[in-house]
């Protein structure tokens, strides 16, 4: 419980948490040829459950670190725990502890306008109240947002995405109403 103990009472008290899982779970595999690889033990999957996570994007620049093993063992870890997810030009719909039911469609750094409208739609038809977007994009270590962020968070928003969630700046960047 070590790395939510400090927001864990926000966490455990929400309808839902999400948070993007720039990583693998595996105990083993080689990996890929780059300056970061993130890889976990598959038990840190209790690090999501006992910090109340209920669904993580795995659309970003990590979670191939391990190959397609890494990939399918982070999976299984998370299906295992019943935790809900959506993988890179993805959706996932599920409800939440009240009831809300919610659609979640990722990218990571591109993203295809009409794909993500027609995903928007989609998500509708199969009865998500909220729609989010989960989009891994922007410059690592900026607070700012680029250009490209906020013309793919306006198209989202104009396709009727409820919520565009970012990350991968690994900074706080300005919030859009």
């Amino acid at each position: 419980g070590y790395p939510f103990r400090n927001v864990a009472e926000y966490f455990h008290n929400d309808d839902a948490t999400f948070v993007n899982l720039e990583g693998v779970f595996a105990d083993e595999g080689e990996g890929e040829d780059k300056m970061f690889r993130f890889r976990g033990p598959l038990a840190y999957g209790n690090i999501l459950t006992e910090g109340s996570v209920e669904a993580v994007t795995l659309a970003n620049n990590h979670i191939m670190d391990f190959g397609e093993e890494g990939f399918r063992s982070t999976k299984g870890v998370l299906d295992g725990r019943r935790i809900h997810y959506a993988q890179k030009d993805g959706s996932v719909i599920f409800n939440t502890k009240s009831g809300l039911r919610i659609g979640m469609y990722a990218v990571s750094f591109e993203m295809d306008k009409e794909d993500m409208a027609a995903e928007v739609a989609q998500l509708r038809e199969k009865g998500a109240e909220v729609v989010i977007l989960a989009m891994h994009a922007g410059t690592e270590g900026s607070y700012r947002a680029t250009k490209k962020q906020i013309d793919y968070a306006h198209a989202a928003i104009d396709a009727g995405a409820d919520i565009v969630w970012g990350h991968h700046s690994h900074r706080l960047q300005p919030i859009e109403e």
